[in-house]
């Protein structure tokens, strides 16, 4: 709506200007608007191009300014009041506002890198304290606190989780938690993720504080350090009990790595624009390569190219592209002093293709132009009160209509056959986790005979790094990820349908989709056979991060982005052919109407070849038979005229003659009688013969 305002805000701008130079816009020489228009698109550009922070590129700028000069040519040249001009205003904005929204996304996305390198020098010392004491601030304004230490059958396991849900630490997507303690230090509800920090925490930290927090090293994960702060909980005087917060950062944890999809946080920075995922991090500290983040590691040229970058003197910062194998990233460089060796973090992502580009402008182009067909629709049928196609407008139609819809089908049946490829790549990962979990448990036991499950699962939970449950029956004998068991997200029995399937219908496998609230995951179940005995093994993708080698999301981006662009070839190559079709039929109907008003020198002339060929030749025919009939008739006409006219001209001779012949003859009868009449007959009879002589001589005239 907003593009659309905006274009009829420009043409009307053009407009007034027109109207206040007092130009004729019918009387302009378009060789002067062509001129205008390159000189206006001329300037444009290159004061985009010098500026330094340009709000869109120079060459989205400039094909703009030719589309608006296109639409200002169509509304003042062509025709001015044709509905059309609406369809041609709606389909500008469309194309406008679109290619501003990928252009938008793409600096959002670039500006991205810089946000997430900005995040990862911010969380120091400083900031993780300070995640610390809000969290634990937040925990000793809570009235409900007291309560809980007094309640004997709380769930501490759940409210650990409740209020990690609601802290600042859980916002960020930070490896952390929070540990209750009785009064006499003894653990007595968790939870935690991505940290598994030391029980006993109380000989570090100083008695004189009220929030204690003191920095430690974390001994399992081995790759730096992590914090915790203690509060004292207090009833009158008297101490409850305790809680403490515990939280770390680094570069290999960012993006929530370690977090279940259902507990990760939405409002973090670092995931709102671009997947963290698909981040390639390198921190360097000084000359030396200490974390890396992402699948890919530099080599010794990539490392001297970061290393030999210039930054910004101001903000210490440069943007440079680097080349992994074939593909090239986009990457931001931040470079902080500290003490005597520079902090050097970059941030990269892959460059998207110009083909990706393209998908996502046609993946809303073709929403936007539904409903500017429907809108044109409406404008049409509110104007002419029904909808009367043309022919051309029926061809066009039918042609649509017979290619779109198979199109379309093949689409939503490619689109069904991803999400089948999608799903049986989930399966097969869970398939292959299962298999090197039986393998592991069946390998321990048969080593070590005295050795219960429980201890060989959590065994294999750890050296493989795979979460799984494994359940006697329908009762859970273990989880590798229980915690979520004890705050209560997740059941204990074994899903029902999973249990028809394995032990009743005897199925080897089954794989259920399963909800917590909103978030949806797939769960796979099978039989497994331990010490001659079965259980049944469980692995779901809420716990184990699946990769894929390409997500559904972005099969069907493609898809829809090749068969909107294959769409558009085809209304563009329909329109062609109703065109070449429907164009010699409105020639000819127009010749037609022409030829019914009387003009026979109508011809058409064509290209034309197959049936329409002979269709136009037999009118050219039928005209010039026509236009020779017209002449052979007015010739026809025009003799018999003659004729009728020869024979009014014979019959009025005749009649003066026939007096003059009968008065002659009795003159001669007289004559030979010697009548003495005779002069006085001779008088009458020559003026008898006189007056019909002047007859004639009238008819002659």
């Amino acid at each position: 709506l907003l593009s659309f305002a905006s274009v009829l805000a420009i043409m009307g701008a053009l407009n007034l200007i027109i109207k206040f130079l007092k130009l004729d816009i019918k009387k302009l020489n378009k060789s002067i608007l062509f001129i205008v228009l390159i000189l206006v698109a001329s300037i444009v550009f290159a004061s985009s191009f010098l500026s330094k922070d340009p709000l869109i590129t120079p060459v989205i700028l400039l094909i703009f300014i030719i589309l608006l000069f296109i639409l200002f040519y169509q509304i003042n040249f062509k025709n001015q009041n044709s509905v059309y001009n609406y369809l041609f205003i709606l389909l500008i904005s469309s194309i406008i506002s679109i290619s501003m929204l990928n252009y938008f996304n793409s600096k959002l996305e670039r500006e991205s890198l810089k946000t997430t390198a900005l995040e990862i020098n911010r969380a120091d010392s400083n900031f993780l304290s300070y995640m610390l004491n809000e969290t634990l601030s937040d925990i000793k304004d809570r009235t409900d606190i007291v309560k809980i230490f007094g309640d004997r059958y709380a769930n501490f396991d759940a409210f650990a989780f409740k209020i990690w849900g609601d802290s600042p630490m859980q916002r960020e997507s930070l490896n952390s938690g929070i540990r209750f303690y009785d009064r006499f230090q003894n653990v007595i509800g968790e939870y935690f993720v991505g940290l598994n920090p030391d029980k006993k925490i109380f000989h570090y930290l100083s008695k004189d504080d009220e929030i204690n927090i003191v920095e430690l090293e974390n001994k399992e994960v081995g790759t730096g350090k992590y914090y915790a702060g203690v509060i004292e909980i207090e009833e009158r005087g008297i101490t409850k009990g305790y809680i403490s917060a515990f939280v770390s950062f680094d570069i290999k944890s960012i993006g929530a790595l370690n977090f279940p999809d259902f507990v990760e946080s939405n409002l973090s920075i670092l995931n709102r624009v671009i997947d963290v995922k698909k981040l390639k991090i390198f921190q360097f500290y000084g000359s030396e390569l200490s974390e890396v983040y992402g699948d890919i590691y530099p080599s010794r040229d990539q490392i001297k190219q970061i290393q030999q970058t210039e930054v910004d003197s101001l903000f210490n910062e440069a943007w440079l592209k680097i080349k992994f194998d074939t593909e090239t990233y986009e990457t931001y460089l931040l470079r902080i002093p500290n003490n005597d060796s520079d902090i050097t973090t970059t941030v990269s992502v892959e460059e998207k293709a110009f083909s990706w580009n393209l998908f996502n402008f046609f993946k809303i182009f073709i929403i936007h132009s539904l409903f500017i067909v429907l809108a044109f629709l409406i404008i049409v049928i509110s104007r002419v009160g029904k909808l009367n196609l043309s022919f051309k407008s029926k061809l066009l139609f039918a042609f649509l209509v017979i290619s779109i819809i198979p199109v379309v089908v093949l689409a939503l049946y490619n689109s069904n056959v991803v999400n089948e490829r999608a799903k049986e790549g989930i399966f097969n990962e869970l398939s292959q986790r299962a298999n090197y979990i039986e393998k592991h448990l069946t390998s321990q036991i048969e080593k070590n005979k005295n050795r219960d499950l429980v201890t060989a699962s959590e065994n294999a939970a750890r050296e493989l790094g795979i979460s799984f449950a494994l359940y006697e029956s329908t009762d859970q004998i273990y989880n590798s990820k229980d915690i979520y068991n004890r705050v209560g997200l997740f059941d204990k029995k074994l899903n029902p349908q999973a249990y028809y399937h394995l032990n009743y219908l005897r199925y080897k496998e089954y794989v259920s989709s399963e909800k917590l609230n909103d978030y949806k995951f797939d769960s796979y179940y099978r039989i497994i056979n331990v010490n001659e005995k079965e259980y049944i093994l469980s692995v779901n993708d809420a716990f184990n991060k699946i990769k894929i080698l390409f997500s559904t999301t972005e099969i069907n981006v493609v898809i829809f982005g090749i068969y909107s662009f294959a769409v558009i070839i085809i209304i563009i190559i329909s329109t062609l052919f109703a065109n070449q079709i429907s164009q010699p039929i409105q020639r000819l109907t127009e010749a037609t109407d022409a030829v019914s008003k009387g003009d026979l020198n109508v011809q058409i002339d064509h290209n034309e070849r197959g049936e329409l060929k002979d269709l136009l030749d037999g009118f050219n025919q039928m005209t010039s038979e026509l236009k020779k009939n017209q002449i052979e008739l007015a010739e026809m006409e025009r003799e018999a005229a003659w004729k009728e006219m020869a024979k009014q001209v014979a019959h009025e001779i005749k009649n003066p003659l026939t007096p003059m012949k009968l008065a002659l003859q009795q003159l001669i009868i007289s004559y030979k009688d010697k009548s003495k009449d005779f002069d006085k007959l001779f008088e009458k009879v020559s003026h008898t013969v006189l007056n019909q002589i002047d007859n004639l001589n009238q008819i002659a005239s």
